[in-house]
């Protein structure tokens, strides 16, 4: 075989190989351009995701900054939920979660005009009608918000902290004062078959965990006519007891019992008091002695 067969043959070789690397080449950097556009566009969701709280009435930008969500319609977020099965979050039809606020409620005396805004997610079907079963209950987020020059930037938070509800609605909320300190209380309940209960819950605003709860009714009068031996109906009233710095280390329950007595056929009522001491180690009331 000539030499100048050899020559071209070698130069075949090399040119096939340059080219194969070529291609490597392009292939790497085809990778790490669309790996750099990733990145880009995830930083741009991020960017979308995060707006300055400017005002405390600000629906889209709370929402926007604690939910990150696809698309807030008529104050309604719709964000991804968490990526853990064991979630207490609303998951609807759409496979989202469907937030909005519930009540912003303004910290009296914070230096920082802090304010607690309280978030509910609700089920609702594929035409995006709101469940309303028997079951079909409310989750409780909360984010407390406080002023950081020109802006409010959330604080502290407390996800999935309560569910509560029945038929499609939640409970009720409200800030209420126990002595230094502020809780978030929400009361809810059902009626069924006759029977109405009512359950108050109260609840740290810095951390969504639980001080204090007790049912306030529980009534059988749909069941049962008030002359039946099987009547009976119990409420109780929840009542602070003030130190003497005037903080609440002390709650009472008054309560009232009630049931018909089918042997005097008379109604007989009895009442009784139930004292709750602050627990420093579980900062959860307990009860003392009744």
């Amino acid at each position: 075989m000539k030499p100048r067969f050899y020559i071209f043959l070698l130069s075949f070789f090399i040119v096939a190989c340059h080219t194969h690397s070529g291609d490597k080449a392009q292939e790497r950097n085809s990778k790490d351009t669309a790996k750099k556009n990733d990145t880009v566009k995830d930083e741009e969701k991020k960017l979308k995701n995060t707006m300055v709280i400017h005002s405390i009435h600000d629906t889209i930008a709370i929402l926007t900054d604690f939910f990150s969500p696809q698309k807030i319609v008529d104050g309604i977020a719709y964000w991804d939920p968490p990526d853990s099965d064991n979630t207490d979050e609303q998951i609807s039809s759409d496979g989202l979660c469907h937030s909005n606020i519930d009540e912003i409620f303004k910290i009296p005396g914070d230096k920082n005009d802090a304010h607690l805004v309280v978030f509910t997610s609700y089920e609702y079907d594929d035409k995006g009608k709101r469940e309303d079963y028997h079951a079909a209950e409310a989750t409780y987020d909360m984010a407390l918000l406080s002023k950081d020059g020109d802006s409010y930037t959330i604080k502290n938070s407390a996800r999935s902290f309560d569910m509560c509800g029945c038929w499609g609605n939640g409970g009720t909320v409200t800030l209420e004062n126990f002595g230094k300190e502020y809780v978030l209380h929400i009361s809810s309940g059902f009626t069924g078959q006759g029977y109405t209960q009512i359950f108050e819950n109260y609840f740290n605003i810095h951390n969504g965990e639980i001080v204090f709860t007790f049912q306030s009714l529980d009534d059988n009068s749909g069941a049962y006519d008030s002359t039946d031996g099987s009547y009976s109906s119990t409420d109780e009233n929840l009542k602070p007891v003030p130190d003497k710095t005037g903080d609440w280390d002390k709650l009472k329950l008054l309560g009232k019992k009630s049931h018909f007595d089918s042997i005097s056929h008379k109604m007989i009522d009895s009442t009784y008091s139930l004292t709750y001491i602050m627990n420093t180690d579980s900062n959860y009331y307990t009860k003392t002695k009744r």
